[in-house]
């Protein structure tokens, strides 16, 4: 009885339907996306939205509008007219992409404290899936896969022309040796990531600073992001996570996270020691 009330539920979901109406399996609808049937399933599912390549042949292929694709995916939304955009304070946030991520695309800089994995930004392609697919919330392969593909497009903005994004990041010495996952090869996996660290502290536009493990910012918070606008002294917002949800920082409690960044900045080692200390964990993780 229990599978029959399942099976009536994703019968009822919207973007099913819209398929089923037009005369469309998943696996035709997927190759008129050029997507996997696998992921046209799970979005239906509704385990993760489409990625923002496959939305306009969607909206295309099911005849809708951007607005109703976005209903057709949470049903429990309204659709709304494609000049009206939500916004987060002041800021516009495509339709397609979550208040975070458009907050990082748009800010000009970031200054990112994690102590417990390597921060999104700087993760290589095998570091991140290693995470999706194994980590504590772990993943199918094709929503790994999915989410790794996200990931790295939003890195592109640390290569934008004419302006990439600004980004500092104190990074804890523990993420540099404990490995996201316990898996066949994941040590190799972890001497490519801090190659990738190296190669990107190289950058103008990047500093990486190692926060010791017996040093006096072992204690802080965990992670969080200060985000600042283009020619803008102060941030505009702040953000830590709870699991995958990212909390907002209102305007009264900035100056406590604000403090906390100072005290983490003050016992973190430089650009060059922290490049020193990179490549000494490296050379361990090849023995």
């Amino acid at each position: 009885m229990e599978e029959r009330s399942d099976v009536d539920l994703q019968e009822r979901r919207a973007l099913r339907a819209r398929r089923r109406h037009l005369g469309f399996t998943q696996r035709s609808l997927a190759e008129a996306i050029d997507a996997s049937t696998a992921a046209v399933g799970n979005w239906e599912r509704g385990l993760c939205p489409p990625l923002e390549r496959y939305r306009a042949p969607l909206c295309e292929a099911l005849d809708v509008t951007m607005g109703t694709l976005d209903y057709l995916l949470d049903p429990r939304s309204e659709p709304l007219p494609e000049s009206v955009a939500p916004t987060m304070r002041g800021h516009p946030v495509p339709r397609w992409l979550n208040h975070f991520q458009s907050l990082v695309l748009a800010c000009s800089e970031l200054v990112a404290v994690e102590r417990i994995l390597i921060y999104d930004l700087l993760q290589t392609a095998r570091y991140a899936y290693a995470i999706e697919r194994h980590g504590m919330l772990p993943l199918t392969h094709e929503q790994a896969h999915e989410r790794v593909e996200l990931r790295a497009r939003r890195q592109n903005i640390l290569f934008r022309e004419p302006d990439p994004l600004k980004l500092t990041v104190y990074l804890h010495e523990g993420t540099l040796s404990e490995p996201p996952c316990d898996q066949p090869g994941i040590r190799d996996v972890m001497v490519e990531q801090l190659d990738y660290l190296l190669e990107l502290n190289e950058r103008p536009n990047v500093d990486i600073h190692i926060l010791p493990a017996n040093g006096r910012a072992a204690p802080a918070r965990a992670g969080f992001e200060v985000l600042h606008r283009d020619g803008e002294r102060s941030p505009f917002m702040i953000v830590h996570h709870e699991l995958t949800v990212p909390r907002y920082v209102e305007d009264a409690d900035m100056e406590r996270w604000l403090a906390c960044l100072d005290y983490v900045a003050a016992g973190a080692l430089t650009p060059v020691a922290s490049t020193a200390n990179i490549k000494a964990i490296r050379e361990t993780q090849l023995r």
